[in-house]
């Protein structure tokens, strides 16, 4: 299943809600220890990330560069939308399996998982649509445009499709 919604509030409770202390559940998403998000796909790899701190976390919900020196997003009457809160849930079928299964039958079937969430990972960069914060007018949702670099191409037969 996949669930979306724009994360809202401060960044430090946001990172509060992800680290499950909000409700408090701890280690909610973070995992156990002090608290370290995994970082995946284009814009990770475009700002050098290989995990995520609070403080990285903070810099990035506010627009900034990973380190804070470089306002990166413009915001709209100093604010903007710090990110988008994305799950993806297994079916319950998959949780149950993992219950009776052995060692290497559950390292299959979370290697299955994780092949499957980098499949929607790219899939969502390639084909999602983009959005803008509305300031007098409704929200615009577009096609991806993208005109340097290697997915120029992929971007314009989309378009042409």
């Amino acid at each position: 299943m996949f669930n979306s919604r724009p994360l809202s509030g401060s960044p430090t409770k946001i990172w509060e809600y992800l680290g499950g202390e909000e409700k408090g559940i701890e280690e909610y998403y973070l995992g156990p220890g002090e608290a370290m998000g995994e970082v995946c796909g284009k814009g990770a790899e475009h700002l050098g990330l290989t995990s995520m701190d609070k403080k990285t976390f903070i810099n990035l919900a506010q627009g900034r560069s990973p380190d804070g020196k470089t306002q990166l997003i413009p915001t709209v009457n100093g604010k903007h939308v710090p990110g988008i809160d994305v799950q993806l849930s297994a079916d319950k079928s998959v949780s149950v399996a993992m219950i009776g299964a052995s060692e290497e039958q559950r390292r299959l079937i979370q290697q299955c998982w994780d092949d499957a969430l980098a499949s929607t990972v790219a899939r969502l960069q390639d084909d999602a649509r983009l959005c803008r914060q509305p300031v007098q007018t409704p929200a615009e949702a577009g096609l991806r445009v993208v005109t340097k670099g290697s997915a120029r191409a992929r971007c314009a037969a989309r378009r042409a499709r």
